[in-house]
C-alpha cells in the first residue's frame, strides 16, 4: 500500500481537513469521505479492551483509505477502563453521546465472539513454530467478559 503524501495531494483531497490539526474526538472525524475512518476510534477502544499497552498506529493510503498498523502490543495487560479515551469526550470536554455509543458498539461486537471463534483465533497453524507462548487465552477471555459487562452496564446510554 502506498502511503498518502503530505501536504494534501491536490484540490479536494479528502485529507486536507486534517492538515495541521489534532484529532481527538469523533466530531474531529466528521464529515469525511475517507474509507474505514471509523476504524480509528474503534481500534483505540479495542486497545483498551484487549489490554494494549499503547494505541495502534495508523496511516492513510494514496487512495484515501484509513489503515490500522502497529497493534502488536495487544494483550500486554488485562482490559482497561475507557476513562482516558478521548473519543468519549467532545471538544469542550463534555461527554460525547456518539463516542459512548461507539464504545458500546465495539464492546457488543467483542462480547459476541463465540467460543469457536475464540478457539480459531488462538490456534497456531502447524507450519508455524512459536518459540515463546504468551498467556493470551486468559487475557482474551477477560477482555470478552469486560466488553460484555460494559455493554450491559451502558445499554441504556
Amino acid at each position: 500500500m502506498e502511503e498518502h503524501v503530505r501536504p494534501p495531494c491536490g484540490p479536494g483531497c479528502a485529507l486536507e481537513s486534517f492538515a495541521g490539526k489534532e484529532v481527538h474526538t469523533l466530531e474531529d472525524l466528521r464529515p469525511h469521505s475517507i474509507r474505514h475512518l471509523n476504524d480509528w476510534p474503534k481500534s483505540e477502544f479495542a486497545a483498551y479492551i484487549f489490554g494494549g499497552n499503547e494505541l495502534p498506529d495508523r496511516f492513510f493510503t494514496a487512495s484515501h483509505e484509513f489503515v490500522i498498523i502497529d497493534s502488536e502490543q495487544m494483550f500486554s495487560s488485562g482490559p482497561c477502563q475507557f476513562e482516558t479515551a478521548s473519543w468519549l469526550k467532545q471538544r469542550d470536554g463534555s461527554p460525547s453521546k456518539s463516542g459512548q455509543a461507539l464504545a458500546i458498539e465495539v464492546c457488543r461486537e467483542v462480547a459476541k465472539l463465540s467460543p469457536k471463534v475464540v478457539a480459531q483465533a488462538l490456534s497456531v497453524p502447524d507450519a508455524i513454530q512459536v518459540e515463546l507462548r504468551w498467556p493470551i487465552e486468559p487475557k482474551l477471555r477477560a477482555s470478552i467478559k469486560f466488553a460484555r459487562a460494559y455493554a450491559q452496564e451502558n445499554k441504556g446510554a
